[in-house]
């Protein structure tokens, strides 16, 4: 149903147990295709599967099972909660980035330090800028910023200086995407700020410059603002770390896609009551543990 409605963009799915993965494969390797898929799943403990039973009463599936499936058919898998409704704001209000050049711009060292770790530590690369863009934003922010990326356009920074800066990051060609990290120094400026964010990012997408753009909005009294840029929706976080799992995961899922489709071959002679009579035996016999070279070869 959502792989064709054309209204679903990102399909969610918290799992506890899959029932049937032969057939799951196959629709999810389809449906992939053309909508990101992120998984939920839970029960990836013991504790967690004992929950999963007393109120399903179905058990929960192996969890490094479950693991190779979703690498296979590209589904997108989630840890938490919080990463899972992340993915899907960020995955179906911006575009898939096309590869690991990310653009940090702050209004705080701090966060932007905890942006940067995050980004190294999901694989992602904070290039420097190139002197052109670095003296491009020396021309109108303060001299006491930082222009190589990080960006740090200091705590009171005008909205001409946010918007100024968004364009000229995006606009650099030096970047893939872009995470903006907004702490809040004095209420009145949170106003000018978000203007500003808005007027430089609808000026980059109208020269064509179409790279994600997430945000990190730690603006005290003011954390439920909406950013919309000509329909286009900027999705915002509590946390600096956030963005850079996006990233990663829109990646891994783009390099997915792009692989040619695998071809499982069809066994029509598979003997399942043998094949479980020889793991039912050797349990039996000798309780979990390794199968004999033996029941190996039967078993394959």
């Amino acid at each position: 149903y959502w792989e064709q409605d054309q209204h679903t963009k990102v399909i969610l799915l918290y799992l506890e147990t899959i029932v049937d993965p032969p057939r799951f494969r196959r629709i999810a390797e389809r449906v992939g295709r053309r909508k990101p898929i992120i998984a939920l799943k839970a029960g990836r403990t013991e504790a967690g599967q004992s929950a999963a039973g007393s109120h399903t009463a179905a058990l929960a599936t192996n969890d490094k099972v479950v693991d190779a499936l979703f690498t296979q058919c590209g589904v997108i898998q989630a840890k938490t909660l919080e990463e899972f409704l992340s993915l899907a704001t960020g995955l179906s209000n911006q575009p898939l980035p096309q590869g690991r050049r990310v653009g940090i711009l702050t209004n705080s060292g701090g966060p932007g330090v905890l942006c940067a770790d995050s980004c190294a530590a999901e694989g992602l690369l904070v290039p420097n800028f190139s002197q052109g863009t670095q003296s491009a934003l020396a021309s109108f922010l303060s001299p006491m910023a930082a222009f190589r990326n990080p960006v740090d356009v200091i705590g009171f920074a005008t909205e001409d200086q946010h918007a100024g800066a968004v364009e000229t990051m995006l606009t650099s060609d030096e970047l893939d995407a872009l995470i903006i990290v907004h702490v809040s120094v004095r209420p009145k400026d949170n106003q000018p700020a978000a203007e500003g964010i808005v007027r430089g990012v609808r000026a980059a997408r109208q020269t064509g410059h179409k790279q994600p753009v997430y945000l990190c909005w730690m603006a005290e009294g003011d954390l439920d603002r909406s950013f919309i840029v000509d329909g286009e929706v900027i999705p915002t976080y509590k946390h600096p770390e956030i963005p850079a799992r996006i990233i990663r995961q829109a990646l891994t899922y783009e390099a997915w896609r792009k692989q040619p489709a695998g071809h499982i071959p069809p066994y029509t002679d598979i003997d399942l009551v043998t094949a479980r009579e020889i793991c039912a035996k050797a349990l039996a016999d000798r309780g979990p543990g390794w199968l004999t070279t033996k029941e190996t070869h039967a078993l394959l």
